[in-house]
């Protein structure tokens, strides 16, 4: 709501300054300017000018699942157990996921908070649902059966809980200007 209100002020702000083609250019006001340097400082600004969320999701979808590959090859090299492989790939999935939602924070995702949480359950969903899939076709066993219904599941739970952390996070920072 509030990247609305800014917005349209901004709009505002433009349609005053515009002249005509034969007259000189208009010298933007002191207000002006300060809008605009204000939205270009803010990082929610920039989500304008790029592309949807889609493609970072897809992005850090293949990310995630590249994450899990990479965490897989080292429980094999270290004989690491299933269940420890498991584990070990969940967390450092929701660890990998925090930092890229925190990090391109206002660049692919909106500054609409429900957006990041549906976009991150997503991301997680399908990311969790791949490697299941990738754990049950070389064994098909029970737990690897059951991994099909629960991974997802556990890798929306951890997405929520990284959108809110960066959430939180990002709300504060914005309420405190002090904090670095």
């Amino acid at each position: 709501m509030d990247t609305i209100d800014e917005n349209q002020r901004e709009e505002e702000v433009l349609e005053q300054t515009l002249v005509s083609e034969d007259s000189e250019p208009a010298l933007v006001s002191g207000a002006a300017e300060e809008t605009m340097l204000a939205s270009i400082d803010n990082p929610y600004h920039l989500a304008e000018h790029h592309l949807s969320w889609t493609l970072f999701a897809c992005i850090v979808t293949a990310v995630l699942i590249g994450t899990h590959i990479a965490l897989a090859q080292v429980g094999v090299t270290y004989f690491w157990p299933p269940r420890l492989s498991y584990v070990v790939s969940i967390l450092g999935r929701a660890i990998m996921l925090f930092l890229l939602l925190y990090v391109f924070r206002g660049t692919y995702l909106t500054a609409n908070p429900e957006t990041r949480y549906i976009a991150s359950a997503w991301i997680a969903f399908i990311a969790g649902a791949v490697t299941a899939l990738m754990r049950f076709v070389p064994e098909p066993m029970l737990w690897t059966f059951l991994n099909l219904l629960i991974e997802p599941l556990d890798g929306i739970l951890l997405a929520l809980i990284a959108a809110y952390f960066v959430y939180a996070i990002t709300k504060q920072k914005t309420l405190n200007p002090e904090i670095p």
